[in-house]
This record gives structure tokens, sequence and C-alpha cells, in this order.
């Protein structure tokens, strides 16, 4: 990615993105993606969203008219003999107002959450804003804490004997957070890291609260509708960001429509022929993707010129609307494929 330079201590404080940019960077040798939401743009919404049931990530994100999305919380899932071959969830998600929760002491259970100006703040009973229970528009906890008010709150599991072998491990991360002045949210994931790892590398990317999400065996991340991470287990929850005016079920139906005309025209030729024409058209999207990010991109250089990362800001909702479009077909190509193959 390479259109003009952008220096890491930029990054640190808050600066001008759209809701819905992606940032890959590394810092302290961990790698992030992120997506950096700024609450003050209206072009996009943030929102928190769950399903009574194990849902994959492409058609929860579907139902929330979502294009980028990240899994949320801890949850017991069907493949652990202990959850009775049930996904399920006892922790708390609050949506549109509504309390889905089953326990109203969080104990050491933190909430990231903001109010009905989407203003991100955590929430923790007889610890921080322990009145607010009433204001939280939307949240999710989950734990442990990283941050709050910008001071690290990992001593306080290893004190309460909480800080267990997983996170001392070096593993994938998934997270979420806010700046110091709450006007931005960014959510994402790591390579490998420990939290002990994880937490000074967040706090210099600028996240002043912040909680760890759920990841591992449980990873979804999707970015303009594509898949950045997806693992085999299906999840209940999660945060998403949708385009305002961008819809996406009018958006399937083009795919569904597409997908009308090259399917039977594949399924003709010889299986040989028909995979060369199919890995064909992934290339054209392949590389009409990579035009328009490298058109929106802008290089991340640190204080000694060394190139750490990038960062992709789509402001057009036309250029938007076609990311999303190749994205989606380029998916369900690589399943009618992986069909004709089985």
């Amino acid at each position: 990615m390479k259109k003009t330079i952008l220096w890491l201590c930029v990054l640190i404080f808050p600066f001008s993105v759209s809701a819905n940019t992606f940032q890959n960077i590394v810092v302290n040798w961990i790698t992030f993606n992120n997506v950096v939401y700024d609450i003050n743009d209206d072009d996009y919404k943030i929102h928190v969203a769950i399903s009574d049931s194990e849902t994959n990530i492409d058609d929860l994100a579907k139902q929330q008219n979502a294009i980028t999305w990240i899994n949320g919380i801890f949850f017991c899932p069907k493949d652990y003999t202990v959850c009775n071959w049930k996904s399920s969830t006892i922790n708390e998600r609050i949506v549109n107002w509504v309390d889905y929760s089953f326990y109203p002491d969080s104990w050491e259970r933190w909430i990231f959450w903001w109010d009905k100006d989407w203003v991100p703040l955590l929430h923790q009973t007889n610890r921080i804003n322990a009145d607010s229970r009433a204001d939280i528009f939307e949240g999710m906890w989950n734990f442990p804490i990283l941050f709050a008010n910008g001071i690290s709150q990992l001593e306080h599991y290893h004190d309460v004997w909480l800080y267990d072998n997983k996170m001392k491990s070096a593993m994938k991360r998934h997270y979420i957070c806010s700046n110091k002045d709450k006007t931005q949210i960014t959510f994402g994931s790591t390579s490998a890291a420990s939290l002990n790892d994880l937490t000074p590398a967040l706090y210099e990317l600028g996240c002043w609260d912040a909680i760890n999400l759920d990841a591992w065996n449980s990873s979804q991340f999707l970015y303009n509708g594509r898949r950045l991470e997806y693992s085999w287990r299906n999840i209940l929850d999660g945060f998403v960001v949708e385009r305002v005016w961008l819809n996406v079920s009018n958006e399937e139906m083009k795919i569904d429509k597409i997908m009308k005309i090259l399917a039977p025209a594949f399924k003709k030729a010889s299986l040989s022929n028909a995979n060369i024409r199919i890995d064909a058209v992934l290339w054209a999207i392949k590389t009409a993707r990579s035009k328009i990010y490298e058109e929106n991109s802008i290089d991340t250089y640190d204080n000694n010129w060394n190139n750490i990362g990038y960062t992709i800001d789509i402001k057009s909702l036309k250029t938007h609307t076609r990311v999303y479009l190749l994205n989606r077909l380029e998916r369900e190509l690589q399943i009618f494929q992986k069909d004709l193959n089985s």
C-alpha cells in the first residue's frame, strides 16, 4: 500500500478518519488489524449484534445490514462437553436499551458500552461508572479488562488469581477499546501475543479504555464483507458496523443474479476448464479490490522511516458498495468452487 506517509505518532492521538477505517500496523512486534470507528461520522453506525442461537458470521452480519464485524464475548460452545451440545451464554448483553443479562452484578466482568450518543464508556459494579447501568444503550461484557482510564488493570487479575494460562500464552487476540477523548472506538485482532505483551502495545495505539474479546477457536472478523478471519465455530454476538445508505440485501440480490448466470456456465464445462474459469474471475476480483484499496490507502512509518503498516479509508459510498459486492461475490465463488470439486 503506497500513497503517502502517516507517522506513527499521529496514531497515538485523535485523527480524522471515516468510521470504517482499516489499519494494518506493527507495534512492539505485534501485528494489528484494526477497524477505527469515529463516533462523529454520520455515514456509519456501530451496533452490538446478538443471536439466541449460534450463527455464522456472514448470516449474522447480513441480518444487521453490517459490512464489518468482529465476534464478541466468551460463551459456552456446543463442542465443549460441559455445554451439553448447545452454544449459549449467561453473560451481559444490552442492545437498544434492552438488557439481556443473566446477572445484574458485573463482579469481575466489565461492560464495554456506549450511550445513546455513541459515547463509549466502561461499567463494572462498585468499581467504575457504578451507577451507569441505566444509561447503557448498547454494550457487552467480557474479561479481563486491559485498560480503565488509561491504567492497565492486569495486575488486579493476578491478585485475584484470575490470570490463567490462556492469558499468559502467546495467541491471537481480539479486543475493543476507545481513545482518551472518547471520540473513537477501535476493535481488531492481533498476531500471537500474551495479554502482558498486548496491553502496552494497545496503549501506544491510543487505547484508553479496553477489554479483551473472544478469539482463538471463535475468531471471526469481517471487513467490507470479506472474511479476514474465520473459524469453524459459529458465534452468538459481536460488534458490527453498517454503512448508512449501503443496503446489504440489495447487494446480496445482485450477487444471486450474477451467480445464476455464472454457475450454469461453469457446470457445462469440464471440471478442469471450470476451475480455470473460476480462478480467472477470482483473480479479476482480487485485482479490482487491490486497485481500490491502493487508491484509498496511506502507508505508515515510524520515526526511523521503517514501514510498519498502512491505513485504508474509503469515503465514497459508490466505491464502498463496489468493494462490498466484490468481496461477497468472491466468497460465493469460493463456496461454489469448493462444492464443485467435492
